[in-house]
């Protein structure tokens, strides 16, 4: 299982909901899109194995690959797919012009 620790709210509601939901009825107002995306890098940050890290701009560092990913192997209904769930609400988003 992913870590639950600064899950989004929204993903937390849709999971506890059965994800019966389709994933585009999951809508953001455009006054909670930044408010979405700082919490989903909040959310994406503790989903890091502790050998990421970010650089003094807050960018994720390039060029550590070939270390261990097993924090993020998770599979079944809320491993990748709550990542992915929350990509395609922002994506939604954007395609509304809310971004």
């Amino acid at each position: 299982r992913l870590p639950a620790q600064k899950r989004l709210e929204m993903l937390s509601h849709w999971i506890a909901g059965g994800r019966t939901g389709r994933l585009e009825r999951q809508v953001l107002k455009e006054k909670d899109v930044l408010k979405f995306l700082a919490a989903f890098q909040s959310w994406w940050d503790v989903l890091q194995p502790s050998w990421c890290s970010r650089d003094a701009e807050g960018k994720w560092e390039t060029g550590m690959y070939g270390k261990d990913w097993q924090k993020l192997d998770c599979g079944g209904v809320n491993g990748l797919l709550s990542v992915v769930a929350c990509l395609s609400w922002w994506a939604s988003a954007c395609e509304e012009g809310k971004c």
